[in-house]
This record gives C-alpha cells, sequence and structure tokens, in this order.
C-alpha cells in the first residue's frame, strides 16, 4: 500500500493534494490520477469494493489534483437559458433497437463521426471490464451504446481527450455528471468550441468488483463462461423495460440467455439502489442545473404526455441545456419523431433530475454481509426478491392492464 501524504496548505484547512477529500464524498472520476505531473495518485479498493484515490511520497503538493476534482470545483455549468424538454424516438426502428431508449444516442454519435468527431463512451472490453473508449467509425459506436450499470474507469481518458483538442481535433464526451464536470475542470474552458459533452440522468453507480463477483456467481451456477452482459434488452418476452441478455459460452456452445432483471443478482441489486458508490446518495449533480451541452434519459410516464407512445416503446428524454446542444438536436430532429414537454413532465418519473438517490439502512448491510458471509447468502439476503412468482405474474399482464389496475388502483 502506497506511503499517503497529507500536505497541509498554509492557514487554510484543506491540504494541497486530493486527501482533503472525504472519502465519502469522492465519486470515483478518476480525473485526479490524470492530473498528476507525478503519478502520485494510485486507486486502492476500500473495503466495499469501490476505488479511491492514495497519494505517494512522489507528490509535490502542486495541488492541480484538488483544482480539477468535481466535488471540490464545480466549475460552470451549461447555459440554461431556455432549457428546452423533448420527448423523442428515433423513426427507423431497427436502428433504435440498438439502443436502450428511444435511440438518440446513436443518432447523436453518428451524426458528429460524420463531421469528423470522436467519440468517448462506456464499453466493455474482452473480459468485462468498463471502460470509457473511443469511437471513429459506425462499427466501434456499437459497443458504446445501451446503458451500462456500472461505474466506468475513466482513467487516462481526459488525458488522451485534451491532447485531442490541442492537435485541433473534435470529441464528445458521454459521460455521468461528475465525470463530465472532472472533464470540464482538467481540459479548461479554452477547448469549449471543439468538445460536445453529454450528461444523463444518474441514480448512482456500482462498483466493477460487485459486478465481477455476480459475473463469477452466475459462471459457478450455471457452468459456463459469461462473454457479454446487456442491460436494458428490448425484448418482447417479458413485460418490463429492464431485462437482460447474457451471451455465455457453454462446452463448444455460445449461447444468449435472457431474464427479467430480478433474476440476475447483480441487476437486481441496482434496482433496489442498495449497491451504489457512497458520493451517489449525496450526488450534487441530481439537479437540473446540468454539466452538459445536452442531457439524455428515459421518459418513463410518457403516457402522460401523449397517447401515441407508452413506455414499452422506450422513449427518450432529451433536455437542451445551451444553444450549442439546441443546434446539434436540430441537425438531427428529421430523423426523430418527437414531442415538446415541460420540466414538470420529466421530472414527475425521472426522480435523478431532482434529487439524489435516497440510501436505505439496507444497503449498509448488505456490504457489511459482503465482508462477512459467503457470496452465495448474500445473493440470497440481498440480491434477489421475495415471492418471485409475484413479479412473475405482473410482468405477464400487458402493460395496458397494468397501468389500468394501478389506476384503479389508487383510486381505491
Amino acid at each position: 500500500m502506497a506511503l499517503v501524504q497529507q500536505v497541509f496548505m498554509t492557514k487554510s484547512t484543506s491540504r494541497s493534494n486530493i486527501s482533503v477529500l472525504q472519502h465519502n464524498d469522492c465519486c470515483g472520476c478518476k480525473v485526479c490520477g490524470d492530473s498528476c505531473p507525478k503519478s502520485a495518485i494510485t486507486f486502492q479498493k476500500d473495503k466495499e469494493g469501490f476505488l479511491y484515490p492514495e497519494v505517494n511520497e512522489n507528490c509535490v503538493s502542486c495541488g492541480l489534483c484538488v483544482s480539477v476534482c468535481p466535488e471540490l470545483n464545480h466549475g460552470e455549468k451549461s447555459a440554461k437559458v431556455g432549457q428546452e424538454f423533448i420527448g423523442c424516438l428515433d423513426k427507423d426502428v431497427q436502428r433504435r433497437n440498438t439502443g436502450s431508449s428511444g435511440g438518440v444516442f446513436g443518432l447523436l454519435a453518428s451524426h458528429l463521426i460524420k463531421e469528423g468527431y470522436t467519440i468517448y463512451g462506456a464499453a466493455f472490453d474482452e473480459k468485462l471490464k468498463l471502460h470509457h473508449a473511443p469511437a471513429n467509425t459506425a462499427e466501434e459506436l456499437e459497443k458504446l451504446k445501451k446503458s451500462k450499470y456500472i461505474q466506468c474507469d475513466s482513467s487516462g481518458i481526459y488525458k488522451q481527450i485534451k491532447r485531442l483538442l490541442a492537435q485541433g481535433e473534435k470529441v464528445m464526451f458521454v459521460g455521468t455528471p461528475c465525470q463530465c464536470n472532472a472533464l470540464k475542470n482538467y481540459i479548461g474552458a479554452n477547448n469549449d468550441a471543439s468538445i460536445f459533452i453529454v450528461d444523463f440522468a444518474c441514480h448512482g453507480v456500482p462498483s466493477q468488483d460487485l459486478f465481477d463477483k455476480c459475473i463469477k456467481y452466475y459462471e459457478a451456477v450455471h457452468h459456463c463462461k459469461v462473454l457479454n452482459y446487456g442491460f436494458r434488452h428490448k425484448s418482447k418476452r417479458y413485460g418490463s423495460p429492464q431485462n437482460y441478455v447474457l451471451t455465455i459460452q457453454k462446452g463448444d456452445k455460445i449461447l444468449q440467455k435472457e431474464g427479467k432483471y430480478y433474476e440476475e443478482p447483480f441487476y437486481c441489486g441496482f434496482q433496489k439502489y442498495i449497491t451504489l458508490r457512497p458520493s451517489c446518495y449525496r450526488c450534487k449533480w441530481a439537479n437540473l442545473d446540468r454539466v452538459g451541452n445536452l442531457t439524455l434519459a428515459d421518459f418513463w410516464g410518457i403516457e402522460t404526455v401523449t397517447k401515441k407512445w407508452n413506455r414499452s416503446d422506450h422513449p427518450s428524454l432529451v433536455i437542451l441545456n445551451s444553444d450549442k446542444g439546441r443546434q446539434l438536436f436540430k441537425e438531427i430532429e428529421q430523423d426523430l419523431e418527437s414531442i415538446i414537454a415541460t420540466r414538470e413532465d420529466a421530472v414527475r418519473v425521472n426522480k435523478s433530475l431532482i434529487s439524489p438517490t435516497k440510501k436505505t439502512a439496507s444497503r449498509e448491510i448488505l456490504f457489511d454481509d459482503l465482508i462477512k458471509e459467503p457470496f452465495d447468502v448474500v445473493v440470497k439476503r440481498h440480491l434477489s426478491v421475495k415471492h418471485r412468482w409475484v413479479r412473475d405474474v405482473y410482468y405477464g399482464i400487458p402493460f395496458c392492464v397494468r397501468k389500468l389496475i394501478l389506476n384503479i388502483a389508487k383510486k381505491l
């Protein structure tokens, strides 16, 4: 374990390195590591499996890591004059189905690739580790599509992007609001003209460590090798928008396995919101003062705004936060079905746009048990649901009937 320095600025309560940041406030963006000119910052797992910065004896107390940390420097947000809320779907159904929601990210990124942009988004590598990765072609873009409910490793990406911008290249970056804030801090305002930043409505992030444990557990139970994992699988077999699909190898066969979120431990834990990083439960970005030029989200409850769509259509919510965001949206608008929405429509069922995810006592019990108990016990206690048959019956009912039952129940 690296020796942690604790150097204090004169007449200040702040330290001149990232150790000033309280443990539970760290969002895990890793921009501090990219900023260090002496490679004095490494990242170590804590007892819960999340990565945190540690400062070693190479630190020269330059303070760069402190200056770029989004938790310590919120920086400037995108202009909010005339912020617009739009529900939309890609008109091309086949193309839309390559994404998790209405296909807006794919359209935006494809358009910008043609304009010479490099797109940065979250992608699994061959070992199912989630990293920010670049895409310059339609083929490379495919790996960046779809939601991935894990903390994405962004180490090294801030340096890459700043280098590209210095060379006169153009970049689109998609990430959590804290990662977007970190990038803006790192590259500085002089690069605004060459970068397009997209954030999204974020409930919080579980760790890669827990995901790895769940994959290992699945492989042991099912005697297979998991090759790929897909969240938000658009399957007509299930009534839930939260389905998964696994690509597995069993013997010499490659198979696809689909299921509902509560049938797989990692996805089940995420949907319970008990597996998130501590800082996510007090997120500073869970509001409409957005970092990105444009914000993407799911438009749950769309049927309260228009009768032509419902949640099974997987509509996107797009929030235009700046003139730059509005201009780019206009450039792809002809390929979208869209409706104008209001702020009230947007936040009604997108609570992460107005407040952080609420932490419950179950979250602390889960992580205590992860330390003390065998993993199969943890799965049974925390990463599964009771009376699973009730959910099976519920999601077997057509959505329109479920909606009618819920409306009747509210009036009783």
